[in-house]
């Protein structure tokens, strides 16, 4: 009976991304077909978690499959995103015509460069004292015990 249900929960988390790509092919906007997605993502989750409880393994296993789609979304981000930020740069850079824009523009960039990486560093830290996590928990796993274990051997 899990099978069954692991297999008809994940026929409608397919039922979902067939949705959205009809949304595509009837020309919804990106922004609305992405904001749909989050909605039902989130709803979707909430519910498995809701009716199947938060240790379920059949959240555990509907979760595995659906991030085959999440994680090769992400993956295709990370792999348009660099290029796109350099063919934006080198672009902008090409249509000046006075220099003494590039230092105007060169500090802008790292001002912005640095305030985000500072502000990214604050909410880690924040996130640290909130949540009272410690780094030497991280490591303390089963998984990384018997790897360690594994590696003393060699």
């Amino acid at each position: 009976m899990e099978y069954l249900t692991e297999f008809v929960l994940i026929l409608l988390a397919a039922a979902f991304l067939a949705g959205l790509y009809l949304m595509r092919r009837h020309h919804v906007s990106f922004t609305k077909t992405v904001f749909t997605a989050l909605t039902v993502g989130i709803v979707f989750g909430f519910g498995l978690q809701a009716v199947f409880g938060t240790q379920s393994k059949i959240v555990s296993t509907v979760v595995d499959w659906l991030n085959l789609v999440g994680d090769g979304y992400i993956a295709l981000l990370q792999t348009l995103v660099i290029p796109l930020i350099f063919v934006s740069l080198v672009g902008a850079f090409a249509k000046l015509v006075n220099t003494s824009d590039v230092k105007k523009i060169s500090a802008s960039v790292l001002t912005t460069l640095l305030l985000t990486t500072a502000a990214a560093a604050l909410i880690g830290i924040g996130s640290v004292f909130v949540f009272h996590l410690q780094g030497a928990d991280f490591i303390s796993g089963t998984a990384s015990q018997s790897n360690l274990a594994i590696l003393k051997s060699h």
